[in-house]
């Protein structure tokens, strides 16, 4: 089966959101956030010394993270059905913390976070409705033949 417009969608997002942290993942991996730091000579420079230190530590973090978007990315560019229950997955507990957000912003912040909030959880309901929708999921069953 044809992949559906939606799952390209989606697969694009995560392959974009890859590349965003490999390069994040740079930019903290090289030390220029430690170099910031330094050049920056303030008063509070001791209070940031252990703190500088933790750009590779935080680098092989972000890395990590962008292996299994990758991975992900992949697998709904392929129609693996692990990747679309994994996405699936991932989406409910991102909108369940938004949705812990929505309601400490609130109570604390302000209405530009709350507006960026309630996109974000209405993107994850949408996302989450799309992959459970019967024309999508069988897109993700292989066919007769399939490897």
């Amino acid at each position: 089966m044809q992949r559906p417009l939606g799952v390209t969608i989606i697969a694009a997002i995560q392959f974009a959101g890859t590349a965003f942290l490999i390069a994040a993942s740079f930019v903290l991996g090289t030390g220029i956030i430690d170099s910031i730091l330094v050049a920056s000579r303030s008063p509070a420079w001791p209070r940031f010394v252990s703190v500088a230190g933790g750009g590779r530590l935080a680098a092989t973090a972000v890395l990590l993270l962008a292996v299994f978007l990758g991975a992900l990315g992949y697998g709904m560019w392929h129609l693996r059905n692990w990747a679309r229950i994994t996405t699936i997955t991932v989406e409910a507990l991102s909108a369940i913390f938004t949705a812990f957000a929505i309601f400490w912003t609130l109570a604390h912040g302000t209405v530009f976070l709350l507006l960026c909030a309630s996109i974000r959880l209405a993107t994850n309901v949408i996302i989450l409705w799309y992959l459970n929708q019967p024309q999508v999921v069988r897109a993700f069953v292989p066919g007769p033949g399939a490897g």
